[in-house]
């Protein structure tokens, strides 16, 4: 988001907003890539404001984010932690009511938590979390918000990619989620819910908000947390050579991953944060300058950004993980989307770094 301080004036102001066409380099411009055409896409960069305008006017403490988190769940215990961020000086108050109704107050420890499961695998549940500033006992703010007590961890032993939720490890049935329309404004609330209760009731447990898209609006993290789907969330990187070169664009993308982070990070949903979508695979296989392109910002930016305002959700550098190595269980099976046949006599149909790459008309 974009934010701008008004000084104090006397007269009516006009907020003329003006948009320069995007250009013709999306590895640089931080727009939704598929929107220079994908194969599911047409060609239709979008231009605009698609997200709300607001005026603030307060001289009095604010909220600015709430973060909430499972420390650990251990002995039927939960350890929880929320951290709220605020303007101005101010006694914070927090309060958790659970789906039972009963309210625990400035809580760090649950006895006999409802925990927060996917669909297949008990009840999504939900808890409520009330943030107050306080200031000379009067309420000048608040933050309320849903949350879930619950943990979730990644397993990467030899070349595992399995979740694991609560201590259970999850078989996972899901979906890759592309922006449901070309323009992005267009899609109601109405349609967001249909999508998200057909993936619910076709048994799907996890959907991943792949990154040549953009970060979703907050009613779709919403329905996932009711819904009991969890979250694959790419930062908005995709099938490009982005660098990591240019003070401007590592500023913005820092200022950009910093914001979704503290904003997705209370969701119970969000299983996982990702670097990009194919970054590294395409790198290999289309001979870009590096083999290892922006490694500042997918090895080292963005991971600290996640381990700083999140501290909990796991983070992998790209996907496919080990650049779709057979031996890997993240794996973008390419030979399926093109049609290639893996049992002929032609090496490399895979397209995966290990095989080399081959033309799929030869």
């Amino acid at each position: 988001p974009a934010v701008f301080d008004l000084e104090p004036a006397d007269h009516e102001r006009v907020l003329s907003i003006r948009f320069d066409p995007p250009g013709e380099d999306a590895a640089v411009v931080r727009k939704a890539a598929y929107s220079w055409g994908w194969d599911f896409a047409p060609r239709r960069p979008a231009v605009g404001v698609w997200r709300p305008v607001e005026l603030v006017s307060t001289a009095r403490p604010i909220v600015t984010g709430v973060r909430f988190r499972t420390l650990s769940l251990q002995d039927g215990v939960a350890r929880v932690e929320t951290l709220v961020d605020h303007e101005g000086e101010a006694e914070v108050v927090t309060r958790l009511v659970a789906p039972d109704g009963s309210v625990t107050p400035g809580t760090t420890e649950l006895p006999a938590p409802a925990l927060w499961w996917t669909h297949d695998r008990g009840t999504p549940a939900l808890y409520d979390l009330e943030v107050d500033l306080v200031v000379d006992g009067e309420v000048v703010d608040t933050d309320r918000r849903r949350v879930g007590v619950r943990t979730v961890e990644l397993d990467r032993t030899d070349g595992a990619f399995a979740f694991v939720l609560n201590g259970v490890p999850l078989a996972v049935r899901g979906a890759n989620w592309v922006p449901p329309h070309t323009a992005l404004g267009a899609v109601d609330p109405e349609r967001y819910l249909h999508l998200l209760t057909a993936a619910r009731d076709a048994h799907m447990t996890m959907l991943r908000v792949w990154g040549g898209g953009t970060y979703e609006h907050d009613l779709f993290y919403e329905a996932c947390d009711r819904l009991g789907i969890l979250v694959f969330q790419d930062f908005m990187f995709a099938c490009r050579d982005y660098r990591d070169d240019d003070p401007a664009l590592v500023a913005e993308v820092e200022a950009e991953a910093v914001h979704q982070v503290r904003r997705l990070q209370p969701h119970p949903c969000l299983a996982l944060w990702c670097g990009n979508n194919e970054v590294e695979l395409l790198a290999g296989l289309l001979d870009w300058e590096s083999p290892s392109p922006a490694r500042g910002l997918f090895h080292e930016l963005l991971p600290a950004v996640v381990a700083r305002e999140d501290g909990g959700t796991p983070y992998v550098h790209g996907s496919p993980v080990a650049c779709n190595s057979r031996t890997d269980g993240d794996r973008h099976a390419w030979e399926v989307w093109h049609g290639l046949d893996v049992d002929d006599d032609r090496t490399g149909v895979a397209w995966s770094l290990d095989r080399g790459l081959v033309d799929p008309a030869s």
